[in-house]
């Protein structure tokens, strides 16, 4: 998503059947605020830009496929990341190799891959 524009403001209202005061307060509720959502995506931080994708996800109801979500995310933006997922309500796959960002998930399945 965060490739088709280069504001998130306007893919989320491109994308989104929803009121433009509901799209700001969904983003406002991950930390980021109209000054971030309406400037270019490139000053995104990575950590923000998957909030950015999370939230235009769960408003479009879909299933998550997250490859290392918590690689270039300092502590800080890692425990964020894990209260997000642990309030979505879409399902997800997550593929890490951070077994401590991993046991912070709740409601999950885990399937360990072993060589």
């Amino acid at each position: 998503w965060l490739e088709q524009g280069p504001y998130v403001l306007d893919i989320a209202e491109r994308s989104l059947d929803t009121p433009h005061h509901n799209i700001i307060t969904s983003f406002a509720s991950v930390g980021l605020g109209l000054d971030k959502i309406s400037g270019p995506i490139m000053n995104l931080s990575g950590g923000e830009r998957m909030k950015a994708a999370i939230v235009l996800a769960v408003q479009l109801q879909g299933f998550l496929l997250l490859d290392e979500p918590d690689n270039h995310l300092d502590l800080e933006a890692q425990e964020e990341l894990v209260a997000m997922l642990n309030q979505l309500p879409c399902g997800f796959i997550l593929v890490s190799h951070n077994e401590y960002f991993c046991s912070q998930l709740t409601n999950i399945k885990v399937l360990p891959l072993r060589d």
